[in-house]
């Protein structure tokens, strides 16, 4: 139940960091620890987080006599419901569409749109081709995967007649399951939005936003197959509030400080002008625009009947199938490769370790110095930073072979330092008897050593499983897929508790009857049982 609860763990890791998150609101910028109305608390997620500007906008409102609190969180479901509950008082990562709908999804009361901000128009990219009637049947497109942009990249491509989306859809809850037809057989790679711009290369045209283009030396206007146009695209940016700060000084302070001549210098300086501000939209800060009446008397979400949900599972069924078999195939390639070439490394590490049986320091100290390096790394960084390693070896960063890679450098080390400990538990003195009847050394490592640890070792492939299966869930991040990236697309970003619940289910069971099987074994190697 233990390595269950981890990988449910794994699986809800976002909801995991709002918590740490939550610690710092408390600390920084709950509102009841402000009651002095000098100060506005302000959150923002990692999507559109930027380091450097934060300042500016802080030193900003503080030269108009106010304090700004603030907060990163890597989510963009509970921005607004933590606003709404007064939690923190603004939130400035979404676009209008996105607002809206999350709005009337939820039944929000008490968050409405405070002010625009800026424009940051999207388009298709290519290292390849130069013009959309240029690309080939069966091309690979590249687009963010979460709901608040993937629907707009999907939108974009049927508005340019690359293909055909179920009518009705709203933009944010769109997906590639609503495509009702794509005749030129386009693949789509879904990736996260923050590695759409590494990931360019491996498409054949991807879905970029501006600022993303301009630090990549790329010129929107220019080198755009495709762009957005501000006269007529709804995705403007916007600060959401709880309704509690409208007409208040401090939001008022808050929004000179996005629109102050500091800021545009920064955005000039840094994006040209691929950025668009939007102050000439805003009313006054004092009183609630037209978006916000509408937010103020949101209709109560229709309640899912059993026959909802179970017509909800029926359409992800392909989806999950497909899901399941790149899980299957990330560990069925990680683990064999991570004992193949871990169970050497461990042994080596064991031999020439201090007072063990050769006499080789220096090489200790190399390969202990490499595993823990490797260790030492969280999945999600050596993932990102392996991905040049990972076009080299696979030919491609993107898609399930993209995530294997790394996660077989990973398993490598982490099962390495499992075969040194439990070589290290074999009972010296029959490795010294096999000694003393002139056993070789290979035969005291594979009839002696190995004979001996083979239940320890049996039960460290178990744990091995078990924490990729958990680790295979970051494999979203570069569209590798599987089942934990499926249950965070639909089951929390979609708002699809069902499909949730039941994807943690079976990996529960799935879980379970590893560890079932690996005890059994365990048990059945064991000589003291």
């Amino acid at each position: 139940m233990t390595y269950a609860l981890r990988l449910v763990s794994h699986l809800l890791i976002m909801v995991a960091l709002l918590g740490c998150s939550l610690a710092a609101l408390a600390e920084g910028v709950s509102p009841s620890k402000n009651p002095d109305e000098k100060t506005i608390s302000l959150i923002m997620s990692d999507a559109g987080f930027n380091a450097e500007l934060v300042p500016l906008i802080k030193a900003e409102v503080e030269k108009q006599g106010f304090v700004l609190r603030w907060v990163v969180i890597n989510d963009i479901i509970q921005p607004n419901k933590l606003v709404d509950d007064l939690q923190a008082e603004a939130n400035s990562f979404q676009h209008e569409p996105y607002f809206d709908q999350f709005v009337h999804d939820h039944g929000l009361h008490n968050i409405v749109r405070g002010f625009y901000t800026t424009f940051t128009p999207s388009g298709l990219y290519s290292r390849k081709y130069k013009s959309l009637a240029d690309l080939p049947d069966g091309a690979t497109i590249g687009i963010p995967v979460d709901p608040a942009n993937n629907g707009r990249a999907l939108f974009m491509l049927r508005d340019k007649g690359l293909l055909q989306l179920r009518p009705g859809v709203p933009v944010t809850h769109a997906s590639t399951r609503d495509i009702t037809a794509n005749h030129r057989r386009f693949k789509f790679r879904e990736v996260d939005q923050l590695m759409l711009l590494r990931t360019l290369d491996d498409v054949d045209v991807g879905f970029l936003f501006a600022g993303n283009a301009v630090l990549a030396g790329i010129n929107p206007r220019k080198d755009a197959l495709a762009l957005e146009d501000v006269a007529d695209s709804p995705y403007k940016g916007v600060v959401a509030v709880h309704r509690s700060v409208l007409g208040t000084a401090r939001l008022e302070a808050l929004r000179r400080a996005y629109h102050s001549e500091a800021v545009r210098a920064y955005f000039k300086k840094r994006y040209g002008d691929a950025i668009i501000f939007l102050d000439y939209l805003n009313q006054s800060a004092g009183s609630p625009s037209p978006a916000a009446a509408v937010a103020s008397t949101p209709p109560t979400p229709r309640q899912k009947t059993w026959a909802d949900r179970l017509a909800v599972l029926r359409a992800a069924g392909p989806e999950f199938l497909k899901a399941t078999g790149e899980t299957l195939f990330m560990l069925v390639v990680t683990i064999p490769l991570a004992v193949l070439l871990g169970a050497p490394l461990g042994t080596v590490l064991f031999l020439t370790r201090p007072g063990s049986f050769v006499h080789a320091p220096r090489l200790y100290v190399a390969l202990n110095t490499v595993v823990n390096f490797v260790r030492s790394f969280p999945f999600l960084i050596l993932l990102i930073a392996m991905i040049p390693i990972t076009k080299l070896i696979v030919g491609s960063a993107l898609g399930t072979l993209g995530a294997v890679v790394p996660m077989v450098v990973n398993s490598i080390p982490y099962f390495a330092r499992f075969v040194e400990q439990n070589l290290l538990e074999v009972n010296r003195g029959v490795v010294e008897a096999a000694e003393s009847m002139g056993a070789t050394r290979a035969q005291i490592i594979w009839k002696v050593l190995y004979a001996e640890a083979r239940s320890g070792l049996a039960g460290s492939v178990t744990i091995l499983t078990v924490s990729f299966l958990s680790y295979s869930t970051v494999a979203g991040l570069v569209g590798g897929g599987g089942i934990g990236d499926f249950a965070i697309r639909y089951g929390y970003y979609r708002y699809q508790t069902e499909i949730m619940v039941v994807t943690i289910a079976i990996i529960i069971v799935f879980v379970q009857l590893l560890q079932f099987g690996g005890n059994a074994l365990v048990r059945k190697l064991d000589k003291r049982i």
